[in-house]
């Protein structure tokens, strides 16, 4: 009976006036800086992200592995650790290193069922316009270069290959240290800097 109902109710009498905006339904997401308190569940938020990985690029015994508390606590110090809440919670989260010369992105997660929202572009965009108040060159990362929602996702939004030659000392000693715990297939993007100028230039020219 519920179902011949809810056929009824679909038919001409009650068409709906205009489209369903779900976007509007959706609680809004704000960035912001993390508070003490929230540091406890951002583990949570990587080891959910890190079993979306195959096996054969992230081995399921590197899936436990997270961001040190400590590296957190240094990032909520140098203020370069954000979150992204939504209905109070943190669904997102980003935490960075600034150098001398970059932010360099340590961790960027999006809490899957909050994924291909729009989350994890606004704390990449938190991310640069710290590097531009700070006056850094780029904003730098590692990442796998053929999982999709990695290399190929920072293209999207801006992001290049760094060759070696370019590579800073922190992408170097980050991909040495990467390499050194048997992951493969890692590259360091730049959005901004030589490196990313460089890869721009190219692309123009063989346009």
């Amino acid at each position: 009976m519920r179902v011949e109902r809810a056929e009824k109710l679909q038919g001409p009498r009650f068409k709906l006036q205009g489209r369903i905006n779900f976007q509007r339904m959706q609680p809004k997401v704000e960035i912001g800086e993390a508070r003490e308190g929230e540091l406890g569940v951002l583990g949570e938020i990587e080891r959910a992200c890190a079993r979306l990985f195959p096996e054969e690029v992230l081995p399921v015994e590197r899936r436990d592995d997270v961001v040190p508390a400590e590296v957190l606590r240094r990032a909520r110090e140098a203020g370069t650790l954000w979150v992204a809440r939504a209905a109070g919670e943190v669904v997102g989260y980003l935490v960075a290193e600034p150098t001398a010369e970059e932010i360099y992105v340590v961790q960027l997660d999006v809490r899957p069922d909050w994924q291909r929202r729009g989350v994890g572009r606004a704390l990449v965009e938190r991310a640069a316009r710290c590097a531009e108040e700070r006056g850094r060159k780029a904003v730098t990362l590692t990442t796998f270069a053929s999982v999709p929602w990695n290399a190929p996702w920072y293209r999207k939004i801006g992001f290049v290959e760094v060759a070696e030659a370019a590579l800073t000392e922190r992408l170097r000693r980050q991909l040495e240290e990467e390499r050194a715990a048997g992951l493969k297939g890692r590259v360091a993007m730049a959005r901004g800097g030589q490196g990313s100028d460089q890869a721009e230039s190219r692309a123009r020219r063989s346009a």
